[in-house]
């Protein structure tokens, strides 16, 4: 499976997978009026014969306020109500995606799927979301804002770190009575390719730049 954290993929990006890649995307990445979204959208969809799952966005919100909208309770009632309206509309399955950063205590947790256990409602699995025949979908309907764009890492990034990583296994390699030195300059390198770096890839590219001037040194002096 793919599933992109930002929830978007651009209609390239779904070309370029495997038939068989199951994708889980935001269901606003589908729609060209994501402010007016309705229970109506479905949770499964086919983009050129390729199975996506669409993540409700609105319940994943949480509840309407004044208190917390991401407290336990609210949140399962909100995804209660949603759940509710589609078995009433009859419009498909509920997929959802808990919002990033959502860590209720255990005893918070406990209750929370607890509350979930009602008898109109069937907790499934991804997989078994999957088995559904989705409606086909013209690819031009993907939608990939410029927001999205701009927060791509660029290819000099990615080029830097994927030669952190080969300038650290080759530092290894040369270095007698350790075998860490690559584990240790691919686990500093990673973080600057993830998705927690878009926000700040220059700062990144050029820790990246540096890591790679001292692992160039120690080369140096080695060989």
């Amino acid at each position: 499976m793919v599933s992109p954290a930002s929830g978007f993929l651009t209609a390239s990006a779904l070309s370029a997978l495997p038939d068989s890649t199951v994708v889980l995307l935001r269901d606003i990445a589908l729609t060209r009026d994501p402010d007016h979204l309705t229970a109506a959208v479905p949770a499964v969809v086919r983009v050129d014969d390729r199975q996506v799952l669409l993540s409700a966005t609105r319940p994943a919100a949480g509840g309407p306020g004044p208190d917390d909208p991401l407290a336990t309770v609210s949140l399962r009632q909100r995804i209660l109500a949603e759940a509710a309206v589609r078995r009433l509309t009859r419009t498909g399955p509920l997929v959802l995606t808990l919002p990033t950063g959502w860590r209720p205590d255990a005893a918070a947790a406990g209750q929370f799927f607890a509350g979930l256990d009602v008898p109109w409602l069937r907790l499934a699995t991804l997989a078994d979301v999957a088995e559904r025949r989705g409606r086909a979908v013209a690819p031009e309907r993907v939608r990939y804002s410029e927001r999205q764009a701009a927060l791509e890492l660029p290819p000099a990034t990615l080029a830097e770190v994927a030669g952190l990583v080969d300038d650290g296994g080759r530092l290894d390699s040369l270095l007698p009575g350790t075998d860490t030195v690559a584990d240790q300059v691919a686990r500093a390198a990673l973080p600057a390719a993830s998705y927690a770096a878009c926000r700040n890839a220059r700062r990144q590219s050029s820790a990246v730049a540096g890591m790679r001037g001292w692992v160039a040194g120690q080369l140096g002096r080695s060989s």
